[in-house]
């Protein structure tokens, strides 16, 4: 994998989306210029026609990006949808049955594995709603061409789950009802890996796989939250210590 090559730490900022000025060549310039400092980058990138190019290639990115954050959300599922097209998006493509998930924090995209990814299958992840967690009248400003809405060999399975997944399963929800913190535990955050992982090959996707999904989306935030609080936290302590020196 490339991935780490091209890693950039991109400090983003908060843009009206319903201003496509701003969003085409304002963000573009903006990270184009972080982009093309990166050491790889520049040397191969040296002359004024390549800096004209790779620009050119950035608003054409965006405006795709534009396209998809255009969509809206109903019911439990507010706001626009957020386009998660990154530098490393022709390694992630869309899926309503995603084994991944975008997360961006603190300018930071994060790629999260949701459920094992099999031998020679695509990373995806989803632009809008999953199976698992639809959105009812949901319209968005692309055609979905993958498994779950061509419906072509893509179907919910029917096994029945063995009475040791679902007592698996009510311990892992308990923790959602929890209002001592235990949500955050990174106990509970291992159950629920550990329930995918082992039911994942046989029982996906299936109506109960789905909510542990759901239950173990919501871990993850939660881990992703309590982490960068931490993080926060950590960068606040060295800058005052600095400060006082």
């Amino acid at each position: 994998m490339q991935l780490q090559k091209f890693g950039v730490t991109v400090r983003g900022f908060d843009v009206d989306v319903h201003d496509p000025a701003i969003t085409r060549t304002g963000g573009t310039t903006f990270n184009l210029d972080l982009f093309m400092k990166h050491p790889l980058v520049s040397k191969i990138v040296k002359t004024k026609a390549q800096r004209d190019f790779m620009l050119h290639t950035f608003l054409k990115y965006i405006r795709s990006c534009y396209t998809l954050i255009m969509d809206k959300r109903v019911g439990h599922m507010h706001g626009p949808t957020v386009s998660m097209l990154t530098f490393v998006g022709a390694l992630c493509n869309h899926s309503c049955d995603p084994n991944v998930f975008f997360s961006t924090r603190n300018g930071r995209y994060t790629l999260i594995v949701l459920r094992p990814i099999r031998k020679g299958e695509q990373i995806v992840t989803s632009y809008g709603p999953t199976w698992w967690e639809p959105c009812p009248g949901y319209k968005c400003t692309y055609t979905c061409r993958c498994p779950v809405c061509k419906k072509t060999s893509w179907t919910l399975k029917k096994k029945e789950f063995p009475q040791a997944a679902y007592r698996h399963l009510l311990l892992i929800t308990a923790a959602t009802h929890s209002t001592t913190g235990v949500i955050n535990n990174a106990d509970q955050l291992n159950m629920a890996q550990q329930f995918v992982n082992r039911y994942a090959e046989n029982y996906h996707p299936g109506e109960v796989f789905g909510a542990a999904i759901r239950i173990y989306r919501q871990f993850l935030n939660a881990g992703l939250n309590l982490a960068e609080t931490k993080l926060e936290q950590m960068r606040a302590v060295a800058f005052w210590e600095a400060f006082d020196d």
